[in-house]
Order: structure tokens, then C-alpha cells, then sequence
């Protein structure tokens, strides 16, 4: 039997085509596939089309689902990546799609060995590649610090003045500025409003608004507001924000912002503030809370031991947490100094005996000449037994 006749003899037995019109080429030799229709992941080549725009952006993600999808979509991520359908995704990565490069693109240069064992086709890479190369980034006014600070400044002009040495600026313009995608920024923005809210020691939800002119990147916020004092924060800034300005060489618009807010730290970085904020190092200080758990507790108004014997706690427990390999019981108290809740997990140091929570729903019976609750080496409130 030659090569061909024994491909398509296999192709038929699995079931890989079926009735339709096609014809194509196996091996070194021509066939006709009149009546066969090729359907799975096998897909005929795309023809010679002068692709542009949504157009060849919907070629190319018809080509990525029909020859890629099945290893990495949403629930199968070989290679821990499941983005390929996801168009909007890969060019946001900058990583598997740099816009207008395809040669430098990682998505790209994978599909020379890609699907395994049988490599996309010359047309279809071909479809790929212009579609990365036709994608761009979006356009987006570059702000000047001098635009920001005429936006500072008006800002300032329609707060009270009693709230002006509270707000601090948070911006996002070294990320316009450096042409990252709407998406990453949004991201950032997203998650920095949620970094916000985590410091803030007020029962509110604090939902920034951006100032008008500003393309949604320079926010305003009184620090006040979160229950953090204005003072505290400004010191942990001078210590670890690395791109407060230098006093000694600010021009005199940035010396008139500084003396009306209080500060050398005109622009916070929002890519910094969220990223760092929540540092072990940082956070706690953000906090106001003392050097350990204890200190904490008193601080908030929460007596652990007491309030264990005294059964005003509430627990649930996990056999397998998905956190550690051992047993896990969390614990909610409230706290007396305003009512909200405090949170404490217990990790178990094995899964039998007394470990096991299974036979010991309630967990550790505890005395209070007994009971030990050290905090760990980032400060975090876990008790292990």
C-alpha cells in the first residue's frame, strides 16, 4: 500500500473525515477527496484572500480555535497557557502578540513547531502573521507633567481648603506614556481601587473619581477618608516610594503644588501603590497595626482566648483547605472597636489524631494557660497546632 492510500485509509477508520467536497494532497502525491469533509482539527489551508482589518482578525482566531484550542483554551492550559482564542488576551500580554511584530511575538514564533507533530501550514502562518502585524496599540494622548500639574492644580482650586493637605494624586500616565494597552491599564486601575479599599480602615467603600480632562488617569484621594493619617502616610511614602521628586530641584509650579498639599510626593505612581501597598514590609504600617498579632489584637479590641472559652466565635473547617496539606479551621470574631469582623485560620501539623478535624469538628480544646498564638515571620494571623 503506498503512503497516501494508507493515510487516508487511517484518516477513514478514525473517523477524521466525512462527506463533503475537498480535494488536497498527502504525502507527495495529488488525491481527490470529492465527497469528504475534513472536520475535528483537521481544517483545509485558507485561500489566498487579501485579509484586512476584523476581517483577518477573525480568520486568524478561526485558525488558532480549529488548530490550537483543544491544548490550550480556558480549561486545558498545556503549558500553562489558555489564551489562544482570546484575541483581545494575546495583544494585551504583549507577550504572545506584540503588535506589529510578529517575528518577536511569541505566539508566532511557536507555530513553527506548533501543533505538535504537524505544524500549521505556510498559508495559514502566513494569516497569523499579518493579523499580528495589522494589530495595533491604542492611540493614546501622552500627558506632559506640566499638563498634570495644571490638572493638580485646578483640582485644587475646587476643594475645600481644609481638604487640600489630605489629597494625594494617584496617576497612571507612565503606563499611557509608555503605550501599554487600555486593558493593562484598566487592570491596574481596577486592582488598585481594590488595594485602596483594603488599607481603609473606614466601613465604606471608596470608589475614586478621575479628573476631568485626564483620559481616566489621575485620581484624587483624601486620605483622610480611608482613616489613615495624612501624616503616617506621607512619612512611609518619603521611605519608600522611590519617585517622590527631590526638593531641591523642583521649578517653581511644583514648588507652588508641594506648599498648597504638604508634599514632595506630587504623583503616586498607581502601578507602584498597587503593587507594593500590600507587601508585608508596607501594608501592616498602612495599617497602623503594632509589630505583632497580640498588639493587633488589642489594638482592635479582640480577646481571642476569651472569647474561645467564653464560645463567641464562630468556625468552619477544611480537611483539604487547597492552601496547605494539613487540616485548616477559620475562626471569626468581631471587633470591639467598631464592629466589624476579625478573622483568624488555624493549620493543623498533621492530618491525624487531634489534627483531624473530621473526628474533632470544634478543634482544639483550648485553656487559656494553655493556649499559644504566635504570629508568623511576615505577620500574617496563622496559628499552627
Amino acid at each position: 500500500m503506498t503512503k497516501s492510500k494508507l493515510m487516508v485509509t487511517l484518516a477513514l477508520a478514525f473517523g477524521i473525515v466525512s462527506a463533503c467536497n475537498y480535494s488536497g494532497e498527502v504525502g507527495d502525491k495529488t488525491i481527490d477527496l470529492t465527497g469528504l469533509e475534513v472536520v475535528g482539527t483537521v481544517v483545509p489551508e485558507p485561500p489566498d484572500l487579501p485579509f484586512t482589518g476584523d476581517v483577518l482578525a477573525s480568520e486568524a482566531k478561526s485558525i488558532l480555535k480549529s488548530d490550537c484550542a483543544s491544548c490550550h483554551n480556558a480549561a486545558q492550559k498545556q503549558g500553562n497557557f489558555g489564551l489562544v482564542e482570546d484575541l483581545d488576551a494575546l495583544i494585551a500580554s504583549q507577550r504572545y502578540v506584540i503588535p506589529g511584530d510578529p517575528e518577536n511575538s511569541l505566539l508566532f514564533k511557536k507555530l513553527a513547531t506548533m501543533p505538535p507533530g504537524a505544524p500549521l501550514g505556510e498559508k495559514k502562518k502566513k494569516v497569523i502573521e499579518n493579523w499580528i502585524a495589522a494589530a495595533k496599540v491604542d492611540e493614546q494622548k501622552v500627558f506632559s507633567s506640566k499638563e498634570l500639574l495644571k490638572l493638580q492644580s485646578a483640582y485644587l482650586k475646587t476643594i475645600p481648603a481644609n481638604e487640600k493637605k489630605d489629597t494625594r494624586f494617584f496617576s497612571l500616565h507612565t503606563m499611557n506614556n509608555g503605550k501599554y494597552l487600555s486593558t493593562q491599564i484598566s487592570t491596574v486601575r481596577k486592582g488598585f481601587f481594590k488595594v485602596l479599599n483594603s488599607i481603609s480602615q473606614s466601613p465604606k467603600i471608596i470608589i475614586p473619581q478621575s479628573i476631568a480632562g485626564s483620559n481616566d488617569l489621575l485620581y484624587p484621594v483624601n486620605i483622610k477618608l480611608l482613616g489613615i493619617k495624612t501624616s503616617t502616610f506621607d512619612s512611609l511614602m518619603k521611605e519608600y516610594n522611590p519617585y517622590c521628586l527631590d526638593p531641591a530641584a523642583l521649578n517653581e509650579e511644583e514648588k507652588a503644588l508641594v506648599s498648597s498639599i504638604g508634599t514632595n510626593c506630587l504623583l503616586i505612581r498607581m502601578d507602584w501603590f498597587t503593587a507594593t501597598a500590600t507587601l508585608p514590609r508596607l501594608y501592616p504600617k498602612l495599617l497602623g497595626q503594632g509589630e505583632t498579632r497580640q498588639e493587633l489584637d488589642a489594638q482592635l479590641g479582640v480577646n481571642i482566648v476569651e472569647n474561645i472559652n467564653n464560645g463567641d466565635v464562630i468556625r468552619s473547617g477544611f480537611q483539604d483547605s487547597g492552601v496547605s496539606s494539613q487540616a485548616r479551621i477559620i475562626e471569626r470574631h468581631v471587633q470591639s472597636v467598631n464592629g466589624l469582623p476579625y478573622w483568624i485560620s488555624y493549620d493543623f501539623k498533621e492530618l491525624t489524631g487531634e489534627g483531624n478535624i473530621l473526628s474533632r469538628p470544634f478543634g482544639p480544646f483550648l485553656e487559656p494557660d494553655k493556649i499559644e498564638l504566635p504570629t508568623d515571620s511576615d505577620g500574617n494571623s496563622t496559628t499552627s497546632f
